[in-house]
């Protein structure tokens, strides 16, 4: 769940260490890819909608139901573990741009969660509205702009923003295309609809980086194959 959901800053190079990913009986490296020169990367904090203290507490006022078909939380949806994707890669994007100064790493989450619910824009067993996220982050002196390829990608990272995206699931034909050695430039982003951000790019090696707050910890992936399956871009920066 979660579909529906986004000054001139320094570049800051770091080498990712790749992570070993058991897929069927092969292992990949999850992110084997180092930054070029002429990347524009920032360290943005990771934050996953399952942690705790906020992963199993309620996203929305009478949202949280119980649910036969999650074992979340023991049993329960309209939980930031099921459902928060949108308000966790918003509050990552309002950390790293803000300094820590509104919220911290512990309450973040909550705080973002709490202000689309009462902006309107969370919906019970849907998750979050992406066209609510000016409202939302206009209050920590950010603002939103809509984007659509990888030129405006890369002009909002250049100019210090953030890109909060929405992704969605390869159709049953697109999955059958998708070989393992595939998978480790072209994730599998989602089983439905999902947040993430963008928090780097690398035109020269065709690659975006990735703050995932979902379990898969996706790092990295091919621009095209991400812009296929991105249903919109909004790029996070200052006033």
């Amino acid at each position: 769940q979660g579909l529906g959901l986004l000054a001139l800053g320094f570049i800051i190079l770091r080498i990712i260490n790749p992570l070993n990913a058991e897929v069927g009986n092969q292992t990949l490296l999850e992110d084997p890819y180092i930054p070029s020169e002429t990347a524009t990367y920032y360290e943005v904090p990771l934050l996953k909608q399952a942690a705790s203290p906020w992963g199993c507490e309620e996203y929305g006022s009478g949202c949280k139901v119980a649910d036969s078909s999650t074992s979340n939380c023991g049993g329960y949806d309209g939980t930031y573990s099921v459902s928060g994707c949108g308000p966790t890669s918003v509050a990552m994007a309002v950390l790293y741009l803000t300094g820590k100064k509104y919220m911290n790493e512990n309450t973040a989450v909550e705080t973002i969660g709490k202000e689309f619910s009462s902006a309107g824009g969370r919906v019970c067993g849907f998750g979050t509205e992406a066209s609510f996220t000016n409202t939302v982050v206009s209050k920590y002196g950010l603002k939103t702009k809509n984007i659509s390829d990888q030129a405006g990608i890369k002009n909002c990272l250049n100019k210090g923003g953030i890109v909060l995206s929405s992704v969605v699931h390869p159709t049953e034909s697109e999955m059958k295309d998708l070989s393992y050695a595939d998978k480790r430039e072209k994730p599998i982003f989602t089983p439905g609809g999902h947040f993430i951000l963008i928090k780097g790019i690398d035109p020269s090696k065709n690659l975006v980086f990735i703050n995932d707050p979902g379990e898969r910890d996706i790092k990295s992936s091919n621009i095209g194959h991400f812009l296929k399956y991105s249903t919109s871009l909004i790029c996070v920066i200052e006033l």
